[in-house]
C-alpha cells in the first residue's frame, strides 16, 4: 500500500538533475496559457519531448545543442542528440493541425477519446510518447507514463512483471490514470508529488528486481475487467439524469429488450448518447465489426465496446433504435482514416447537452 508519506519521501529523491522541474513546469505553463499556435508553444512542446527523452542538460557537451531557456539560477540549458525516429515523432507533434486539436483537447472542446487517436499516430511503436503527448496539454488530469511507474502499477496490483515489462496500449494508459488518481484521492498529495514519488519508486523496484520475474499472474481479460468496472470516463460529461431518463422514456419498447442480438438497455442508450456529445460535431461513423475491439477501426462501435467491455457489434443496432426513437439521425460522413464515406450516427440538436 502506497502511503503519503513513502511518496513524500520518496518525490524528495527524484532526478532533478536529469529531469530539470523548473524547465519542465516553465514549457508546460507555455501550453496552458497559449491562445493560438505559434513558435513558442511548438518549442515548448519540442523541449517538453526533450526532456521526457531525458535529453535535457544544464551542462555543455560537445555534442550539446544549445536551447531558448535558462532558469531562475541563469543557468543555460541545451539538449544532446537524439535518434531520427524521436525527431519524426516531435516534428509530427508540432504539425500545425495536430497542435490546434491539441489546443481544443485542452479546451475541452474535443474529447480525449478522440485525440488519444491523434496522439496515437505519433508512433505505433510505443504508447509512452503518445500518452506524454496527452499529459502535456492537461497534466492535473492525465499523468505521464514509462516503464518505471507501470510497474509499480503492476506490482501493487500483483501482477508478473520483469525488468523489461512496459506498458503497451491505450488499455494500459486508461487502468494507470485510474490507479494515479485513486492514489492522489487517498493521500491527499497534489499530482506532481505523487508523479515524482511514482518514478522514484519504479526506479528502485527496477534495480532491485534484476533480471527476475516476480508476482502471480492475472489474465489479461480479468485485468482489464478490474479497470473497466470502475468506469474510466476519462472526458465524458455524464448525460444529466432527467435528460437520460426522457430518452429511455420514448425508445420503443421495455427496456430492458433484446434486438438484433443486442441487449438494448439504459446504460447502452446513455453510453452511446455521451460519447457522441462528445464530439464536437456530435457525429461519429459507425465503423462497425464483428471483430474484438482491438481489431475495431475508431469510430462509434469501438468506443461502446471500450466504454462497455465488449467486443459485440453493437453501434449500428442502438443507432436504429435512437434513430427511431428520434434522438439520432443517421448521416453520410467522411472516414478520416480511408477518406471514404461511411454511415454516422449524429445526436440531434435536442437531445445535447
Amino acid at each position: 500500500m502506497i502511503s503519503n508519506s513513502m511518496l513524500k519521501n520518496a518525490a524528495n529523491d527524484y532526478n532533478e538533475d536529469k529531469y530539470s522541474e523548473e524547465f519542465y513546469t516553465y514549457h508546460l505553463k507555455i501550453l496552458q496559457n497559449a491562445y493560438d499556435i505559434n513558435e513558442s508553444v511548438s518549442r515548448a512542446v519540442k523541449y517538453l519531448f526533450l526532456w521526457k527523452l531525458g535529453k535535457v542538460r544544464s551542462k555543455q557537451t560537445p555534442s550539446s545543442t544549445q536551447l531558448k531557456f535558462s532558469d531562475s539560477k541563469r543557468r543555460q540549458y541545451y539538449s544532446i542528440p537524439i535518434t531520427n525516429t524521436h525527431q519524426g515523432i516531435i516534428k509530427k507533434a508540432i504539425e500545425k493541425e495536430r497542435l490546434e486539436n491539441a489546443i481544443d483537447f485542452r479546451d475541452e472542446v474535443i474529447s480525449y477519446d478522440r485525440f488519444k487517436y491523434c496522439a496515437d499516430e505519433l508512433t505505433s511503436s510505443t504508447i509512452v510518447l503518445p500518452a506524454f503527448y496527452i499529459h502535456i496539454w492537461r497534466p492535473e488530469k492525465f499523468p505521464i507514463l514509462d516503464e518505471k511507474v507501470w510497474k509499480v502499477f503492476r506490482d501493487e496490483k500483483q501482477q508478473r512483471f520483469s525488468r523489461n515489462t512496459k506498458p503497451g496500449s491505450w488499455d494500459d494508459y486508461e487502468a494507470y490514470t485510474y490507479f494515479f488518481k485513486k492514489i492522489v484521492d487517498d493521500t491527499r498529495l497534489d499530482w506532481r508529488t505523487v508523479d515524482r514519488g511514482m518514478w522514484v519508486f519504479g526506479h528502485q523496484l527496477k534495480k532491485r528486481i534484476g533480471n527476475r520475474s516476480i508476482k502471480p499472474v492475472k489474465d489479461k481479460e480479468s485485468i482489464l475487467l478490474e479497470h473497466k468496472k470502475q468506469e474510466i470516463i476519462l472526458n465524458h460529461r455524464q448525460i444529466p439524469s432527467n435528460l437520460l431518463n426522457k430518452a429511455c422514456d420514448v425508445i420503443d419498447g421495455d427496456l430492458p429488450y433484446k434486438y438484433r442480438g443486442i441487449m438494448i438497455s439504459c446504460e447502452l442508450i446513455k453510453t452511446t448518447m455521451e460519447i457522441l456529445n462528445a464530439e464536437v460535431t456530435k457525429t461519429l461513423p459507425q465503423n462497425c465489426r464483428n471483430d474484438i475491439r482491438e481489431r475495431t477501426p475508431d469510430g462509434l462501435d469501438k468506443r461502446i465496446k471500450e466504454r462497455l467491455n465488449t467486443n459485440l457489434r453493437t453501434a449500428n443496432i442502438i443507432s436504429d433504435v435512437l434513430k427511431s426513437a428520434g434522438i439520432v439521425e443517421i448521416v453520410q460522413v467522411i472516414n478520416p482514416h480511408t477518406n471514404r464515406i461511411v454511415k454516422g450516427t449524429k445526436l440531434l440538436q435536442k437531445w445535447n447537452w
